[in-house]
């Protein structure tokens, strides 16, 4: 009888251990699995922010190149306004300068030559009120006799400086005020500030 019951010990006892063996290889294949699944979930996430980082790398890249673009738009562009802008000043005063009395005259005299359709034309000059009394003398000294029977000066508060022209009897109309003058030197000149700003 105490060797059955220890015969039936010895058979409890390695059936537990038989089970427990089981259990452990469950347990550590189990394990083995859960460990395997978070190795390979944080490979993929490691990916993942590697792949994000890459990507808004090359975004702020992107962004700061197209910052820099712009930003070297701007400063070219305030260079050019204000390079134009002094240029149009030196435009303005040189033309105050340049449209004396005496000077608007000789230019009135050659338009007479040139345009006028007969010496019965009339002329008709307009300019600045500060202008008007020194260009109608320059103008009688300037003009061939039937020009200054013909001729009338007339103030224009608009002017700042320099003169239209306009010759009755015919399409001919000069306007060379120092507005209409110095947009042309600033039509000429924009393109040019702008491809020197381009080298």
């Amino acid at each position: 009888m105490a060797q059955d019951l220890q015969s039936l010990l010895d058979k409890i006892k390695q059936e537990g251990l038989d089970k427990a063996a089981v259990l452990e290889k469950e347990i550590i294949a189990n394990a083995e699995k859960k460990s395997a699944e978070i190795i390979a979930l944080a490979k993929q996430e490691a990916a993942q922010i590697l792949k994000n980082a890459e990507i808004e790398s090359s975004n702020l890249k992107k962004r700061a190149e197209s910052a820099i673009q712009q930003s070297s738009r701007d400063i070219i562009l305030t260079l050019k306004n204000e390079i134009q802008s002094r240029l149009n000043k030196i435009f303005a005063d040189s033309t105050a300068q340049a449209f004396s009395p005496d000077y608007m005259a000789k230019i009135i005299a050659e338009l007479c030559s040139e345009f006028a359709k007969s010496p019965e034309s009339k002329l008709t000059v307009t300019t600045a009120v500060k202008d008007v009394d020194a260009l109608k003398s320059a103008l009688m000294n300037a003009l061939n006799d039937s020009f200054k029977k013909n001729c009338e000066v007339f103030p224009d508060k608009e002017l700042a400086g320099g003169f239209k022209v306009n010759f009755s009897g015919s399409d001919v109309f000069y306007d060379f005020s120092d507005d209409a003058v110095c947009s042309l030197l600033a039509e000429y000149a924009g393109p040019v500030v702008g491809e020197l700003l381009k080298k």
